[in-house]
């Protein structure tokens, strides 16, 4: 199964911290529905502070809120060593900071 690294890059905040799960779209128990089990709980992310998690190859979303912290930022998703292709990648903490998502998948 594929070894999966997350992280936030070009951050205009130092201090951004974000919490969330990852969830499997498709298929039984699927991530679409608020009451779906979540496939990787407990994702936090900052600066300096990657999530490595291992995922069965399809498509999956990262459901996040920012916990501390602001501004612009990227989230970049590396699947055995390459970039995983993610929608959408750049943040901005002034249109929200709760309920958002980062699609991306698992060759």
């Amino acid at each position: 199964m594929p070894q999966c690294e997350m992280r936030i890059v070009d951050a205009s905040d130092r201090s951004v911290y974000l919490e969330g799960q990852i969830y499997e779209l498709g298929g039984t128990g699927a991530g679409d529905g608020d009451n779906a089990p979540a496939t990787v709980s407990d994702v936090l992310l900052s600066i300096g502070r990657r999530a490595r998690f291992v995922l069965s190859p399809g498509e999956y979303k990262y459901r996040f809120h920012i916990d501390i912290g602001g501004g612009t930022f990227k989230l970049a998703v590396d699947v055995d060593g390459r970039d995983a292709q993610c929608v959408p990648t750049e943040f901005d903490s002034t249109v929200a900071t709760y309920n958002r998502t980062l699609r991306f998948l698992v060759p």
